[in-house]
Order: C-alpha cells, then structure tokens, then sequence
C-alpha cells in the first residue's frame, strides 16, 4: 500500500538532458558541471574573440580618429546660448557618424556577441533550474519508496488488515447494540408497568456490552495507532539512512541541488511545489510531503547541516563566483586598453555598467538557486580570466594591423554631405 505518492519526473530541457548525459559519464555532478562549462567555453571561444576584438577595434578607432572629431567640434563649436547651437550640434553628430562609418566603427558589433552572450548565460542558469529539480524529484521518489518498503516491513499489510477487521468487526457490534438499546427504550416508555423493569434490565445489560466493546474497540485502535506510529518512526529513520547513501553532495556542500547557503539541503514543501507542474500537484500534498521533509531533517546526518539552521552550505561558491566576476571583468577591460586609449563617455558607461550589473545579478541568482549554477559560474570565470591573459595579446596586434591597413588606404575626411572633404 502506498502511505506517499510519488512525482512522474519530467525532463524536457535541452541543457538539462546535455548536463544529465555527462553527469551519467561521471561520478559527480559538480565535476559534470565543471566539464560541461569548458566544453561551453570552447563552443562560444569564436563569439567571445569577436566581441574582445570588436571592442578594441573601436578603441583604437577612437583613438586615430579622435584629432579629426576633435577638429570637428572646434569647426561646430558656438555658445550654448547661441541659436545656431542646436543645428551645429546636429552637424557635428552627423559628419563624426559619418567619419565612423567610414572606418567600420561600430558598437553593435561588440553589443552584438554580449547579447546572445547573456541569453546563453539565462539560457545556462534555467538549464541548470530544470537538472536539479528534476534530481530532486527522483530522489524524493527514492525516499518515498524507502518509506513505503520500511513501512510495510515494520507493519505488513496482513497486520495492518487484522487491524481493519477487528475495528470493523467491533464497529458492526456496536452498532447493532445502539439499534437494540433504541429499540427497547422506544419499547420502554409503553410497556406495562409490569413488563418496564424487564425491559429496563435488558437495556442495562445492553448498554454494559455496549460500554465494553467500545472499550474494546479503543484499546485496539489505540494498539493500532501506535503500531503505526511505531512503523512511521522507522520507516522515517530509513529514509534518514537513505538521503545519507544518495545525495548528491560537492566539497562543503551537502546536497549540491540546492543553494551554497542557509537553504536546508532538502526543499520545503512550498518550495518543491513551485516546481511542479499542475498535473503533478495532483497527488502531492503537504501532509505527505512533510513526512519525508521531516525524516530527512530529523534523521539524516546530512540533513542536519551546518551550524544550528541546519545550512546547505557556507557561502563560499556564492562569494567566490561574485568575486570572480568581478575580477574578470575588471582583467578583461584592463587587459584590452592601454593608458593613451581613447575610451569616449558612452563607452566608458558601458563598461563600469557591466563592471557592476554581472555580481549585483548573479548575487541574487548564486544566492538562491542551485549550487551547480554557482559552480557553473565559478568555472566560467576563471575561463574567462584565462581566455583574456590569452587572446588579448593576439586581439590587440591583429586589431591594431586591422585600423593601421585602413588607414594607410583611406585619409580620415568628414563632409555635410555625401562626399568627403580632406581634414586641414
């Protein structure tokens, strides 16, 4: 007999399976994680050059260009008050668009590769959502088939039936015994004087077989609930045992599904069911589910945890994943910038934008969901460190190749209209 019941566990996420086929290659998820994100790196190598080399492209642009666009702010430059100044400005955005164009300057070129970048990155983190709520299910599974299979043992079904037709047994007499006592007092109130005290007997007499049963019937329903107590308490302490064998733990971290942090290395119930669909809700309640949740974090060594909130985790890979980001952002726009580079404002914007957002981001995101993810981003980081200590010395000589070849072949010149005029 089934106390629980179980999830249908759906899989039906690209990355998701890609993670699940490593993951059946080798022993540990967090290792799959790992091997998954280089050969991730190695896929995306091409996009990420191009950015890296369109970024530098355009600085050294700004920086041959920056005399004639210069020039051009001189040639345009009138008092703010001035009623030319709103035309003059309009010029002079148009004619350095121009001279831009000319030279193949373009911020779409190195937006482009971040875009489809950060979609991959959102993309990663639901693949990665999916996996371990997926993992989750087929353990709760697991736990729930711990639970039934102990259960029976320490309370087979013959035991538990024996139970059932005793109270059922008991049930029937007491009921008869109310019908008959019904039917004498009903007898009773008009009957003969001479024939009351009979009747009033017999209803005694009844009512004492009455008493008894009940009696009866409770000690056995007493006996019955503390069987099944004592079955509960086992089958408990088994699925205790159980989460110890197969969870999926990953250096400190004790259930590698669930977040670096103060999170308890099994969902609640309010969080499990927020991954379920609706047609898996309809045999998943809350009594049910509490009966595993609380043998994990009872009986489970591991559900324990750390410290006395029984954590996950100890923040480590959240931090780490933060501040490595950090660092490779700030590695990156360092290594593709020199101190005579002409970075405009725009530019400059961007770049402490990205310098910031990535952590802010992924503080909510490491912080919260799966460790897989946080190792996933720790993985990406380093990569990324390594992949710029590598590629910015080959970018830098083949974009600085790139600007000089254009202009030996074409002199900087800007005009209001079409054709070009030579800068003097």
């Amino acid at each position: 007999m089934d106390i629980i019941s179980q999830i249908a566990p759906e899989l039906n996420h690209i990355i998701g399976q890609l993670v699940q086929w490593i993951h059946s290659l080798v022993p540990s998820y967090g290792l799959a994680v790992i091997l998954f994100t280089v050969f991730l790196k190695i896929i995306t190598l091409p996009m990420d050059y191009w950015q890296r080399y369109s970024m530098r492209k355009n600085m050294l642009l700004q920086k041959k260009l920056k005399p004639f666009t210069d020039q051009i702010d001189r040639k345009y430059a009138v008092d703010p008050s001035d009623s030319k100044y709103q035309e003059n400005q309009r010029i002079a955005a148009s004619e350095k668009q121009a001279l831009y164009k000319k030279y193949g300057y373009s911020l779409s070129a190195g937006c482009l590769p971040m875009i489809i970048m950060m979609a991959i990155f959102l993309f990663m983190f639901d693949g990665f959502r999916v996996y371990s709520n997926y993992s989750n299910t087929l353990i709760y599974n697991n736990l729930v088939n711990t639970f039934n299979t102990a259960y029976t043992v320490s309370l087979p079904e013959e035991e538990r039936n024996e139970f059932i037709a005793q109270l059922n047994a008991f049930d029937a007499e007491i009921a008869q015994l109310h019908n008959a006592i019904a039917l004498l007092e009903a007898k009773l109130k008009t009957a003969p004087e001479a024939e009351k005290p009979l009747i009033q007997d017999e209803i005694d007499e009844l009512s004492l077989s009455l008493e008894i049963k009940t009696i009866q019937r409770k000690d056995i329903f007493d006996e019955k609930n503390r069987r099944e107590k004592q079955a509960s308490e086992y089958a408990a302490q088994q699925v205790g045992l159980a989460f110890d064998n197969i969870h999926e733990p990953f250096l400190w971290i004790k259930n590698i599904y669930r977040a670096d942090s103060w999170q308890s290395v099994w969902p609640t119930y309010s969080e499990m069911s927020q991954q379920l669909s609706e047609a898996q809700k309809v045999s998943f309640t809350e009594s049910d589910y509490n009966l595993i949740y609380n043998a994990v974090m009872e009986y489970s060594e591991t559900g324990k945890g750390y410290f006395d909130s029984h954590w996950n985790g100890l923040l480590i890979l959240p931090l780490l994943s933060i501040g490595l980001s950090f660092l490779s952002t700030i590695i990156s726009q360092r290594l593709n910038r020199t101190k005579d580079d002409v970075v405009d404002e725009q530019t400059q914007k961007s770049n402490r934008m990205m310098m910031f957002m990535m952590p802010i981001m992924l503080a909510f995101f490491v912080f919260t969901y799966t460790a897989a993810f946080a190792v996933y981003m720790v993985s990406n980081s380093f990569l990324s460190i390594l992949s710029s200590i590598a590629m910015t010395p080959i970018i830098n000589k083949s974009a600085q190749k790139k600007v000089d070849a254009d202009f030996i072949s074409r002199e900087p010149s800007y005009s209001r209209t079409v054709s070009y005029t030579h800068l003097t």
